[in-house]
């Protein structure tokens, strides 16, 4: 019997495409292969089960905290999902200097929230900044930064220089709410242009948001001349391209962050988390992604968590 020691074979449960009650069999199918109920069986009978699958749950409540700008692009699937999976999925969007903020009072103590089950943060300067309560994040995507102007471009702006100017008024996303702020720090000091903006009395020509998209509503309305938002921040409303605002692109390979994905370490629900992530990366939703403006930077299923 020596040729068979040491020999494993996988078992595994899936559920049809096509059925006609993907609820109910999913359902079945995280029993099955819940830690506290379908294992414990398995485990009676032999079985090597594994030590850190999900919990179980009718409903799974699962915790999403998201930047801001990734709604356009994952609000869609995300309600797709929790339809067809049976599950609640609540995504939390805002800056990910907000949501990094959360996320450390909530590990401190000051906080009663519970810890979000992923983050799918706007760039990877702030995961790093948490990646000690996540598992190792795959990238998803990449966004260009571009500077928006009024449409017909009364005040003649033609790049980040003209942000200089006291009679340009301009939107920056806060540097501690926001990876875009920070991001757009970082580039005006690269730029040596950080001092010249933020002359004297900057505070009456510049203006602070917490999030990208919030820029985009403010030029709309006519409140601000120029801004420096995510490409899909313009692309995200098709009507303000055509009416109110032009895009001017930085051509710097520093305006651009990158988006990562992960799922938290002391998560309950890894593997359901984890076909999430399947579903925001499926082609048919890479295909959203692309029509926003970001670029696609998932690789193929070797590159997945798991």
């Amino acid at each position: 019997m020596h040729e068979f020691q040491g020999g494993q074979e996988t078992r595994s449960r899936g559920v049809l495409r096509k059925s006609k009650q993907p609820t109910a069999a999913l359902q079945f199918a995280r029993y099955l292969t819940a830690r506290d109920r379908g294992m414990l069986v398995l485990a009676q009978h032999g079985y090597s089960t594994m030590p850190d699958a999900d919990v179980w749950k009718p409903r799974p409540e699962i915790k999403l905290s998201a930047g801001a700008m990734l709604m356009p692009a994952i609000a869609d699937v995300v309600e797709q999902f929790n339809r067809r999976e049976g599950v609640s999925v609540t995504v939390t969007p805002a800056g990910c200097g907000i949501l990094v903020s959360q996320m450390r009072r909530i590990k401190a103590g000051e906080s009663s929230d519970s810890f979000p089950d992923a983050y799918f943060a706007c760039d990877t300067s702030f995961m790093e900044t948490v990646q000690q309560w996540f598992d190792n994040p795959v990238d998803v995507s990449s966004n260009d930064m571009v500077l928006i102007r009024r449409k017909g471009n009364p005040k003649n702006v033609s790049g980040l220089e003209s942000l200089a100017r006291p009679d340009v008024r301009v939107g920056f996303c806060d540097p501690e709410k926001s990876a875009l702020g920070e991001l757009t720090d970082r580039l005006l000091k690269e730029q040596h242009l950080h001092e010249r903006i933020y002359q004297r009395n900057w505070r009456e020509h510049i203006h602070y948001v917490d999030a990208g998209h919030l820029l985009v509503s403010q030029m709309r309305a006519g409140a601000l001349d120029a801004a420096v938002v995510y490409r899909s921040n313009a692309l995200a409303t098709l009507a303000a391209l055509e009416k109110d605002i032009e895009i001017v692109e930085l051509h710097t390979p520093r305006a651009r962050a990158t988006q990562p994905f992960a799922v938290a370490t002391d998560s309950r629900h890894k593997y359901l988390v984890t076909r999430l992530l399947d579903a925001i990366t499926s082609e048919q939703n890479a295909q959203r992604f692309r029509s926003l403006g970001f670029h696609w930077q998932f690789g193929d299923a070797s590159q997945k968590r798991r």
